[in-house]
């Protein structure tokens, strides 16, 4: 069995409680680099004005990128649909509300990959890189979908 179907198998309870939805990751990584700037297979955090890179400390991963999701999208209801993907392990995205995220978040800081979480329109987008940095910032006006 692959990585991705353990991490698939993984999550269908999850899904079958209706607190995920495993979909097609090729739309949702479309749309994040159509709404930001790309430097090679990344984001060009020094061309999003406004943008936080954050070095994560030798602490718990998870806390750490907790408390910066907490900070960043604080404002959020709830109720806000995310998207989560990674470039790594995961073949797959993830649809999930704001405050049904702890249910996979553990689960997908663990993995050796970079993992984007953003919105169905790309606003903004909240990044876990494997060199423990942890990236946010708004899309820029030019880059956004149409």
């Amino acid at each position: 069995m692959t990585p991705s179907n353990e991490l698939r198998q993984t999550f269908a309870p999850l899904q079958d409680r209706g607190l995920i939805q495993m979909i097609d990751e090729t739309p949702v990584v479309d749309l994040i680099e159509r709404a930001f700037p790309f430097s090679g297979s990344k984001i060009d955090w020094d061309a999003v004005p406004g943008s936080q890179v954050k070095t994560r400390s030798s602490g718990s991963p998870v806390t750490e990128c907790r408390t910066f999701l907490d900070e960043c999208l604080r404002h959020l209801d709830p109720s806000a649909p995310l998207l989560i993907v990674g470039d790594g392990i995961m073949d797959f995205a993830i649809a999930v509300r704001l405050g049904d995220l702890d249910c996979c978040f553990e689960e997908i800081i663990h993995l050796p990959q970079h993992t984007y979480i953003t919105t169905p329109t790309a606003e903004w987008c909240l990044v876990v890189t494997m060199e423990d940095d942890l990236c946010f910032g708004h899309a820029p006006p030019l880059n956004k979908p149409l």
